[in-house]
């Protein structure tokens, strides 16, 4: 009875899948039926995305193309980078908006001077009723008295309609000469801005720097790795060969023998898996250095013994190197100081203004009178030149100043906030990179003892075992210590030119020659 009810719920639960299955195969098949009209959205999108790919294309800067017959050294790609890396663009031109809006706050110490002229034509309609009682004036005894005698309720109406045109021309000149500081402040804030938009092009001039440096030390590293696994490669086929005559000499075990065949294809396997590395370390360093795909350069190798073999520099050197001279950080003082003067600004908008009006105008106005016997053109010119001297001072604004000073009062608190973080981030970094640099220096000291210890190694436990003296797996383990250690050095050389590299950036002395004569940054 138990082995029935289990047939039925197997059988429930195949049902209750292949109902599932079916549901899912049949909305599958109804997605993919066209639909009877096609919305009109789709042409529209479609149509979009082959203009915005064509403008994309377009956007694309048109560098000549890399010399491939010179060898590039480590400075060479970092000048190459910065004349091609996106970024020094994104950054120059953003230098170039702040010049230009530099230009635009000096321009308020300037009059305008503005042309106005116009031409038209239209029609008015007049319509006058009046209703006087003269009676009280003609009983004075002057002259109007006399004039007016006898006259009492008088009424006029008149009514007059005429087409007229109308030609005018004016200048106009308006100049703020004072404003409290309000102009020097905006002045300044834009300077200032300016400031910390240079400051931030050298900055991004570093970071390029950076990013070729540590793909360029990824790259060798993984050359080095390649290399060593070609050591690496090369010994373990000796000491298959080894093998192989210890075998026919009938002084090694055939699983001896196939250990060695093992470890030397093992050995192949993490040559190619290194020779797959570092061509992917390649395209990296090419895409730092801002070069088309597909290129392929000459690099020279860099030698990681021109490295400082000690790091005698003190620490708060460099922290205050950084302090004095990183251009990130000297960005965001920069852009305190611009906060601080839009601060002033939005002060300044409390007092008045004072300037000056000039004004020069001409109209001539034509008249066609309908209905008015004797009145049939009436033709006038108008000329005014004048000067006036106003004053401007707001008093109610729907607290649109104190709103203003609020806002500018956050923005300046936010920046100062910014600045301390910036501050204490870049002594963290140099901190960090410190110590970082200065185990490297160590762990190259101590990769190059290991490598000459274990090449010792190896070729003594070779000899022992062509000699009988060393069996299978001591020779095995000797070559494996002797290729953990090239991969160690290659590991430990890469560590201090980026750590190196990483110091330089934190200190703010990240540029082609940071790893010039005088070693350390």
């Amino acid at each position: 009875m138990s082995r029935l009810l289990m047939l039925q719920s197997r059988y429930t639960r195949s049902t209750a899948f292949l109902a599932v299955a079916l549901i899912v195969a049949g909305s599958s098949a109804a997605s993919a039926q066209p639909l009877a009209g096609e919305d009109p959205g789709v042409g529209r999108t479609r149509a979009a995305k082959v203009r915005l790919a064509a403008k994309l294309g377009q956007a694309l800067p048109n560098y000549p193309p890399a010399d491939t017959e010179i060898v590039y050294d480590l400075p060479a790609l970092i000048d190459l980078a910065q004349r091609r890396n996106p970024a020094t663009r994104i950054a120059w031109e953003h230098a170039r908006a702040a010049a230009a809006a530099v230009g635009l706050a000096e321009a308020q110490y300037y009059p305008t001077l503005a042309l106005i002229a116009s031409y038209g034509g239209g029609y008015w309609d007049l319509n006058v009723e009046s209703r006087a009682d003269l009676s009280e004036f003609a009983t004075r005894d002057d002259a109007l008295g006399a004039l007016l005698a006898g006259a009492g309720e008088k009424s006029a109406n008149l009514d007059v309609a005429a087409a007229y045109t109308r030609a005018g021309a004016s200048v106009n000149l308006r100049w703020l000469l004072f404003d409290f500081g309000s102009r020097k402040a905006a002045v300044e804030a834009t300077e200032k801005k300016l400031d910390a938009a240079t400051l931030s092009f050298d900055s991004a001039h570093q970071h390029v720097a950076f990013a070729v440096v540590e793909a360029f030390a990824l790259w060798q590293a993984t050359a080095d790795h390649e290399h060593a696994a070609e050591v690496s490669m090369r010994a373990a086929q000796i000491v298959e060969e080894a093998a192989q005559a210890r075998y026919r000499l009938g002084t090694l075990t055939e699983p001896d023998l196939l250990q060695a065949n093992s470890e030397a294809l093992f050995a192949a396997y993490i040559r190619e898996t290194a020779r797959a590395e570092s061509e992917v370390a390649y395209v990296n360093l090419a895409l730092a250095t801002g070069l088309a795909p597909g290129t392929e350069l000459s690099i020279a190798r860099f030698e990681v013994d021109r490295l400082p073999a000690t790091l005698d520099v003190p620490l708060q050197d460099f922290i205050a190197r950084a302090l004095a001279q990183r251009p990130d950080l000297l960005a965001r003082a920069a852009s305190l100081e611009a906060h601080d003067a839009s601060l002033r600004r939005s002060q300044a908008a409390y007092f008045p203004k004072v300037g000056l009006l000039g004004r020069a105008s001409w109209s001539q106005m034509d008249n066609s009178i309908r209905e008015v016997p004797g009145l049939e053109d009436i033709d006038y010119g108008l000329e005014d030149y004048g000067a006036f001297l106003t004053l401007e001072w707001t008093f109610f604004d729907g607290f649109a100043r104190r709103s203003g000073e609020r806002v500018a009062r956050a923005a300046q608190a936010a920046s100062r906030a910014q600045l301390e973080n910036a501050r204490n981030r870049a002594t963290a970094e140099v901190w960090r990179s410190y110590v970082q640099t200065r185990n490297a220096v160590g762990r190259r000291e101590a990769a190059q003892a290991m490598v000459d210890a274990a090449n010792a190694r190896f070729e003594s436990a070779l000899s022992a075992f062509e000699q009988g003296l060393v069996d299978m797996p001591g020779l095995l383990l000797a070559r494996a210590a002797q290729a953990q250690a090239e991969r160690a050095q290659a590991e430990s050389g890469a560590a201090l030119l980026s750590s190196l590299a990483r110091l330089a950036l934190g200190a703010g002395e990240m540029d082609q020659d940071f790893l010039g004569p005088r070693g350390a940054p």
